[in-house]
């Protein structure tokens, strides 16, 4: 009778470990589940259009602006410490403009183009884990400078001026427009938002106080527009605080799959090729697994866009110096 009785317990002791294991290698082998936070439907959607922005500059001429964008950013490595030591100048004499010139008459040739596929052909030039890497700041950095030659003329020849500010707003638009990556939309909004306050000003100069008072319109609907629409998800897309990614993990497995936007898609990829490597994830297996599935079957996507992503995350060996 015991003896059965100990058999008994032993084969039920069996059946309690291997529903562990089983449960421990089912674990091994799931991601986390989402939050509230992507079970939001409206944060899978496009990013609507900024108000107003259409309205700022004309960009109505039938044409491809990448072209001569490729020019300033040419301009900009030929000449990199002239366009660094404008930054800070207030000179315009031929001395310290005339190597820049290249460049601002490039920005002011895609003003009124009405697209921009700069990088979306070249989406390895943006989609990396280096900030400073690629065309991206070297084209900033002529924008950014145009907008300050801008200023400069304002008083002593207000007409450039303006083209100078209206080609460098366009040239955030199309930045914002094409959003490969989020350093891309980024940089288009802030270069729109240093233009835009030089139109503002010289609109005013000028006596064009209806247009002064639609471009601050627009100024407010820019900055909230990042608040609500770019902020939330960049951060859950982006942070390496422990407790905000274990939080989200099963969140950014969401958003590479089925967000509307590329961009949000792009950037939640490459946190999943931050996932494969953070040490702090290994508590949950699943995740890490699931993130190395993931970008590998990214890096087969027909998008050349999103390939371009999984291939990048599958090849990270270490976050760090992330930026």
């Amino acid at each position: 009778m015991y003896g059965n009785r100990t058999g008994w317990m032993i084969s039920a002791g069996i059946v309690i470990v291997m529903m562990g294991l089983l449960f421990l290698l089912q674990r091994a082998d799931t991601v986390s589940p989402p939050t509230a936070f992507t079970r939001n439907p409206a944060v899978l959607q496009p990013l609507p259009p900024i108000a107003g922005m259409g309205e700022v500059v004309a960009m109505t001429e039938d044409g491809d602006a990448a072209e001569t964008y490729r020019k300033a950013i040419a301009s900009y490595k030929r000449n990199e410490s002239a366009y660094d030591k404008f930054a800070d100048s207030t000179k315009t004499d031929e001395a310290t403009v005339g190597r820049l010139r290249e460049g601002f008459e490039a920005i002011k040739a895609g003003t009124n183009l009405t697209k921009c596929s700069l990088f979306v052909k070249d989406p390895t030039n943006v989609i990396n884990y280096d900030s400073t890497i690629g065309d991206l700041p070297a084209l900033k950095a002529v924008g950014l400078a145009t907008v300050r030659m801008g200023l400069l003329l304002r008083d002593s020849n207000p007409k450039e001026a303006m083209a100078l500010l209206e080609g460098a707003f366009s040239l955030g638009a199309k930045l914002f427009n094409e959003r490969v990556s989020y350093a891309e939309a980024e940089a288009g909004i802030s270069i729109m938002g240093s233009a835009v306050d030089q139109i503002i000003k010289l609109s005013e100069k000028s006596g064009n106080k209806d247009r002064a008072t639609a471009l601050r319109e627009f100024e407010k609907a820019r900055r909230a527009y990042y608040d609500e629409h770019m902020t939330p998800m960049y951060r859950v897309l982006s942070s390496l605080d422990p407790g905000v990614t274990n939080k989200h993990i099963g969140d950014v497995f969401v958003v590479a799959a089925q967000s509307q936007d590329r961009m949000w898609r792009v950037e939640a990829i490459r946190k999943l090729g931050i996932i494969r490597k953070m040490g702090y994830t290994r508590k949950r297996k699943g995740d890490e697994l699931g993130a190395q599935r993931a970008v590998r079957k990214y890096a087969q996507d027909p998008d050349p866009v999103i390939s371009t992503a999984g291939k990048v995350a599958s090849e990270l060996t270490t976050i760090n110096g992330i930026r």
